[in-house]
């Protein structure tokens, strides 16, 4: 039965952590603040997911601010202290979740058809996970994207953050986004307002 692991298996472990991105003029990016993070348990091998903010230290433009997604394999088990390391390895995965994949794949389509509503990716890089993370030898990805403008709709919509009238507008701007999403062949497959920002000043998703 497919579900949602209340476990946080990121957590605090790679807050600070400086990852390199050869394709992406070689810079250096150090995660600075977690945004949110959800474990998904259907489809093998399983992952935990957390998105950052994230703040260039080395490269052309040092100080700027951009978003890194994770996703990490993570085990089958809330209670990875109690694996021997021979059941760990056991657990490593040298495929990579179909989620991850597809994210990759439809941000890559996205960034090269020019779409003005999605974040352009900017870089990604697969690495296999150290001792201090919940599976030594599995996978992580760090996909480092654009940081869009705009605030969550899910806020928005709470009392008195907003009149009628621009949650109106909100919602009449939606339907644009998604189809420009649809012209280039993509469908969202997580259709949590967590993923989406409304940016105000352009009245636009």
């Amino acid at each position: 039965m497919p579900y949602y692991d209340k476990h946080l298996w990121i957590d605090d472990t790679l807050d600070g952590k400086r990852i390199t991105f050869p394709q992406y003029s070689n810079s250096v990016w150090e995660l600075r603040h977690k945004i949110s993070e959800n474990s998904q348990q259907w489809d093998e091998p399983h992952e935990s997911k957390a998105v950052f903010v994230c703040k260039q230290v080395e490269g052309p433009r040092v100080g700027a601010e951009e978003i890194i997604k994770v996703h990490m394999q993570i085990p089958h088990t809330p209670y990875p202290r109690r694996l021997t390391p021979e059941i760990r390895e056991s657990l490593i995965s040298m495929e990579v979740n179909i989620h991850a994949q597809k994210e990759i794949e439809a941000l890559d389509r996205l960034t090269a058809a020019g779409c003005s509503c999605s974040p352009k990716l900017l870089a990604w890089i697969q690495e296999k996970q150290d001792a201090s993370l919940p599976l030594p030898g599995g996978y992580v990805i760090y996909i480092l994207m654009e940081k869009l403008p705009g605030e969550s709709p899910h806020d928005l919509f709470m009392p008195g953050r907003s009149t009628l009238e621009e949650r109106d507008q909100i919602r009449a701007s939606f339907r644009p986004g998604f189809e420009e999403l649809r012209k280039h062949g993509i469908l969202p497959m997580d259709a949590g307002a967590r993923n989406i920002l409304w940016d105000k000043e352009n009245r636009k998703w």
